[in-house]
């Protein structure tokens, strides 16, 4: 049985939560979503995701955050993309994020040019 602690979670850890409560695989959310694993524990991390994250995971998982944390994710704004693909959001990981959209572009680029 799993209790929800009322104390105030951050972004990340309302995520990871969630996704460990559902049971979904970590591998398969990130397939999913497209992304490695690195990427997902990294926004377990942080304390604020932007609001495409929650909207991404909570299809596949099956959560609808807003609905579920009115008050938790009501001040998270939506983001746009930054012409490498990687999501804006604080300065300090704006430079993290773009590297990792640009690996993981090169990861599907290279799979995709694989000799079969």
């Amino acid at each position: 049985m799993y209790y929800i602690c009322r104390m105030k979670k951050h972004n990340g850890q309302l995520l990871e939560l969630e996704v460990r409560v559902t049971g979904f695989s970590l591998v398969d959310l990130a397939k999913k979503l497209k992304v490695n694993r690195r990427t997902i524990y990294n926004w377990y991390a942080k304390t604020n995701l932007p609001l495409d994250v929650f909207v991404r995971v909570g299809d596949i998982i099956g959560v609808d955050f807003i609905k579920k944390y009115p008050e938790d994710v009501k001040g998270v704004t939506n983001t746009y993309q930054t012409p490498l693909g990687g999501l804006a959001n604080s300065s300090d990981d704006v430079w993290k994020d773009k590297y990792i959209a640009l690996l993981e572009e090169t990861l599907k680029i290279k799979r995709e040019n694989e000799p079969k």
